[in-house]
C-alpha cells in the first residue's frame, strides 16, 4: 500500500511538472515541491526495502529533478526534511543496496546547485 501511494504521488509530481512547462518561473511551482515532499518523505521511514527505495527515487526526482524551477532557499528547506533520515540510512549496515543508493543521493544533493553541501553538512552534524 505504501509503495502504491509513493508511485502515485511521483506520477502526480511528474504530471504537474510537465503541466508547468520548462519556462516556468519559481513562483509557478512554489507549492509543488513541498507538496511532493509531504507525499514522499514518509516512505523514507519505511523498513520495507522496496518501499524505501521507491521513496528514495521519488525524493531524488523532487529535489534534483525540479531544476531551475525551485528557488535555493526552498530546495534547502525541503532537503532538510529528508536529509536526517537519508544520512541515517546511508550509514546503515543492514542492507548494502539501501546504504549505497542512499549515500549516492546524499552526495548528489550535496553537489546540486540549489541545495549544496551546507544542507548536507547540517544533517550530518545533527
Amino acid at each position: 500500500e505504501g509503495l502504491e501511494k509513493v508511485v502515485a504521488h511521483l506520477a502526480a509530481v511528474e504530471d504537474a511538472r510537465g503541466a508547468v512547462g520548462a519556462d516556468a518561473d519559481a513562483g509557478a511551482t512554489e507549492g509543488l515541491v513541498p507538496a511532493a515532499m509531504d507525499a514522499v518523505v514518509p516512505a523514507l521511514a519505511d523498513k520495507i526495502v522496496p518501499v524505501y527505495l521507491a521513496g528514495l527515487r521519488a525524493v531524488r526526482q523532487v529535489l534534483l529533478g525540479a531544476g531551475p524551477a525551485i528557488d535555493p532557499e526552498g530546495a534547502r528547506a525541503q532537503a532538510a526534511r529528508a536529509l536526517p533520515r537519508l544520512v541515517h540510512r546511508a550509514s546503515s549496515l543492514s542492507n548494502k543496496r539501501v546504504r549505497g543508493e542512499t549515500a549516492d543521493l546524499v552526495l548528489d544533493v550535496a553537489a546540486s546547485n540549489p541545495t549544496g553541501p551546507r544542507a548536507v553538512a547540517g544533517a550530518i552534524l545533527d
